[in-house]
């Protein structure tokens, strides 16, 4: 295949092509119910016109045809072959339908039917489900979606990409697969409110990465494979897991690095870089602080802490010893530790549990 790099001479044939595709779309959408709206073949045309050239639709495609090697630069090539590219043309026309001045006198709760009803097929065809009223800005890549969450809770597991209901997505956006943005928990107990993530400008979103909550994300970021976030990260920082252990390194400070967490028969000893001002605590597998398990740090120099882990006397569940994290917080940066090695230290430690 003659794959051609998007260029000026090309834009209207390229254009007319997305638009007449978007067409098939509106009109399916609005096949008996155009009259009883008031619009007409024009409106439908205008609505597809808005999603082509003020949506932002065009400039995903040409973000994702240049930031992709395997699209060799070809715009055309990217859209009629990325389900990433699919999703988000659904998004974008049940955004467009939203919020388009044509439509105003629409009562929304039948306009929010039929734009969730969109990405619901936008999600039966490419396994990516973004909810209509997420914020997503231009530029947009979601590669490889199948996998990837963004979700509207903590319940996560299934084989789809979810973007929710509050979350914010800045411009230039990369989102890789088996990816979960998503709520901690349904709105915190909260009747309404934000409860997704915010994700600032050209942020980078790795394979495995679960961010959760009511977090902002900095600009300038990259968060790599397997990481759990559920605490702010800002601008121009790095979050890698490095042997098990996830550490947020941000550029030209003197950051906490961890380098990693055994149990020597007696206590807890974590390894690093700068971690003499830190604050341990334990964390259970939803990331919110074990107030019954109390950390006593036993010594602590530059390079390494000893710590041990002591039992309040509160009453919990016999298997509570399971699925916790250790929780590094410095200059409120927080890290997370995952290892097996937490559950044997409390198990060994604390017969009761």
């Amino acid at each position: 295949m003659n794959q051609k790099k998007y260029s000026e001479k090309d834009d209207l044939i390229f254009k007319g092509k997305c638009i007449r595709d978007v067409l098939v779309v509106l009109n399916r959408v609005f096949e008996k119910t155009k009259i009883a709206f008031g619009i007409s073949n024009t409106d439908i045309f205008s609505l597809a016109n808005d999603v082509i050239n003020k949506s932002g639709f065009i400039t995903d495609i040409i973000q994702f045809a240049e930031s992709d090697p395997a699209a060799k630069g070809s715009c055309e090539y990217v859209y009629m072959s990325y389900k990433g590219i699919k999703a988000l043309m659904y998004y974008r026309i049940a955004q467009t339908i939203w919020t388009s001045e044509i439509l105003k006198n629409v009562d929304k709760s039948i306009l929010a039917t039929i734009v969730r009803g969109l990405c619901e097929d936008g999600k039966v065809e490419t396994g990516i489900d973004i909810h209509p009223f997420a914020q997503i800005g231009e530029g947009c890549v979601i590669d490889h979606g199948v996998g990837t969450k963004i979700t509207t809770d903590f319940s996560y597991e299934g084989d789809t990409v979810v973007i929710g209901e509050t979350t914010i997505i800045g411009d230039y956006c990369t989102i890789l697969n088996d990816v979960v943005i998503g709520a901690a928990d349904v709105n915190q107990g909260q009747p309404k409110g934000k409860r997704h993530p915010t994700i600032g400008n050209h942020v980078t979103i790795c394979a495995g990465v679960k961010i959760l909550g009511n977090i902002k994300i900095g600009d300038n970021v990259f968060i790599g494979p397997g990481c759990r976030v559920v605490q702010d990260i800002p601008d121009n920082t790095k979050v890698v897991i490095v042997n098990q252990l996830q550490i947020m390194k941000r550029k030209g400070e003197k950051s906490l690095i961890l380098d990693g967490l055994v149990y020597d028969g007696e206590y807890l000893r974590l390894y690093g870089e700068n971690i003499e001002d830190v604050d341990i605590k334990v964390a259970n597998s939803q990331y919110i602080d074990r107030t019954d398990l109390q950390v006593i740090i036993i010594e602590k120099s530059k390079n390494y802490i000893a710590f041990n882990i002591i039992k309040q006397d509160v009453d919990y569940s016999d298997q509570t010893w399971k699925n916790n994290h250790i929780q590094v917080i410095k200059n409120n940066e927080y890290s997370f530790i995952t290892s097996d090695v937490i559950e044997r230290f409390l198990r060994r430690t604390n017969k009761q549990l």
